[in-house]
């Protein structure tokens, strides 16, 4: 299978024609994606789907050797009409511009038919693989994430035109934007001299750099000041290009740059976005430095990048924190306001340790002694007993700093808990009326999904973590309403207020149920106990 498969490539690539260019507006589309990891191994087909009218369609078939197929997963949903025809009018644009595929050898081969409302049809061919052409990267993360929330299976494991393991290539190296603007001053009048309107040109440089693992920028205020800094992080840099590598930095669905009025006394403002792929042609990208003319993944990248470099700040020594910071005085307790979800309600603990920091990750018991979380120090201050501000016997002590083992996943959910499964699959598969161990089940692996999501989203920064976690949080708490609905039935069926029972609080009604049926909690993971 995989012989023929390389000269069907290579036949391809001797008789392609030229590429025609779409008509209209797309009513339909048809993409079929082959992929073989290997010339000598079996591989898979994807068959998707698309009408106007929202129809949707995928089917997967596993591929043998001797070229049989094997229909291994069928789905036919309805994503809405709006939605659909936004991603056909994205099709319908890009496969509306003069391009060709490149002919670089990938994993597989992708056929697409585009059929515009004249019923006229359009078909493109292509090599499977992300390093093909960028624009076509981007065309599979708009169909993964248009089709994320309607469909049972994880639209993260689409062929589409890249391929399922194509996300995970390092192949952005490199990212240079140029920015340059014009500034207007007036300088002072001399004498019986009229004002006159002079310019300052401005220009900055911004390089972010994946092998040397630095950020630069430069500021230059025309030549007489020149302004430098540069950041070298070993190992963050890389983590910020593999969140740029999986959600497809800057978007080749660019809003097109409308006509402006032109006036001579305005500032102008340019910029230039060169991204460099290794031994491949770099992808440049330029324009006004504007709303319209940038592109639209512009605000995404900016605000990744900032919040990065804000993490290291601008030193202690003009910081009034570090220098207004007083030491603790003999007689004095440490009190520590600390918070276990950003912006959340801040809550006080005590502690001997003179070199906790503001900002830093500390394990604490809540409720009962048996459950430690961690926490995040907001505030510290200092007072004797007789001063204190909370009654010294009704505080807990913080028990130590984080230590880098436990900021890290923990190694049994340090992959993706659920793969492949979406929250309407984990309805379909719990019913209405599901066994205690079955809920107990996928509460944990829900709750395991939610937070590995928002780690990727707060920790990575990576952008499409967010509303899938979001998706993720509805269903962990639907399901344990569920969990402490069956606890308050056994307790005489007394209401809560979706904090607390009579008997016992919804936290504990919660942890209750979950280790009755052989799961504990570390850190708020649930993991499975050998010996419940």
């Amino acid at each position: 299978m995989g012989k023929n498969f390389l000269r069907v490539e290579e036949r391809m690539k001797k008789t392609r024609p030229p590429m025609s260019l779409f008509q209209g507006q797309a009513q339909k589309m048809k993409l079929v994606s082959k992929e073989f990891s290997k010339p000598d191994s079996p591989g898979c087909e994807e068959r998707l789907t698309l009408t106007a009218d929202g129809n949707f369609t995928l089917s997967s078939y596993d591929l043998s050797k001797t070229g049989l197929k094997r229909l291994s997963y069928k789905e036919t949903e309805d994503i809405g009409q709006e939605r659909a025809e936004f991603v056909l009018e994205k099709f319908s644009h890009w496969f509306s511009l003069d391009h060709q595929p490149s002919d670089v050898q990938g994993d597989g081969v992708w056929e697409l038919v585009l059929t515009n409302r004249e019923g006229e049809s359009f078909s493109y061919t292509g090599s499977l693989s992300k390093r093909v052409d960028r624009a076509y990267y981007h065309l599979s993360c708009l169909l993964e994430n248009s089709l994320y929330s309607y469909c049972e299976y994880d639209t993260e494991d689409l062929l589409a035109f890249t391929g399922y393991h194509s996300s995970k290539e390092e192949d952005l190296r490199r990212i240079t934007v140029d920015y340059h603007r014009l500034i207007l001053v007036k300088p002072k009048p001399l004498q019986n001299i009229p004002w006159q309107t002079d310019r300052i040109d401005y220009s900055e440089q911004l390089i972010v750099d994946r092998v040397s693992e630095t950020v630069e920028q430069f500021q230059r205020f025309g030549s007489g000041c020149q302004i430098h800094r540069k950041y070298q992080i070993e190992g963050e840099v890389c983590r910020l290009f593999e969140d740029w590598d999986e959600e497809g930095l800057f978007s080749y669905f660019e809003k097109k740059e409308e006509e402006a009025t032109v006036n001579p006394k305005e500032e102008d403002a340019t910029y230039r976005i060169t991204l460099e792929f290794g031994e491949y042609k770099p992808v440049v990208l330029q324009g006004s430095f504007d709303k319209y003319g940038l592109p639209e993944s512009w605000e995404d990248f900016a605000t990744s990048l900032s919040r990065f470099l804000q993490n290291y700040g601008s030193g202690e020594i003009l910081d009034p924190s570090a220098y207004n910071r007083a030491r603790r005085r003999k007689g004095e307790s440490i009190f520590c306001s600390v918070v276990f979800n950003e912006g959340s309600k801040p809550y006080h603990y005590l502690t001997n340790d003179d070199t906790l920091r503001v900002d830093d990750s500390v394990l604490v018991p809540v409720k009962s002694e048996n459950r430690i979380v961690m926490a995040s120090i907001v505030d510290i201050e200092y007072f004797p007993e007789d001063e204190a501000p909370y009654p010294m016997e009704k505080l807990r002590r913080i028990l130590r700093k984080a230590s880098d083992q436990d900021l890290e996943v923990p190694p049994e959910i340090a992959c993706k808990p659920l793969p492949g499964r979406s929250p309407k699959g984990i309805r379909k598969s719990l019913g209405a009326d599901p066994t205690e161990a079955l809920l107990a089940e996928f509460y944990g692996k829900t709750s395991n999904q939610s937070g590995w999501l928002l780690y990727k989203a707060v920790n990575k920064r990576t952008a499409k973590a967010m509303p899938r976690w979001k998706k993720w949080k509805v269903l962990e708490e639907e399901l344990s309403a569920r969990i402490v609905e069956i606890i308050e039935k056994e307790n005489g069926g007394e209401p809560h207020d979706g904090k607390s029972s009579r008997k016992m609080s919804f936290d504990d009604a919660l942890f209750a149920f979950m280790e009755r049926n052989g799961y504990r909690d570390f850190l708020s993971w649930w993991l499975r106990q050998e010996n419940p």
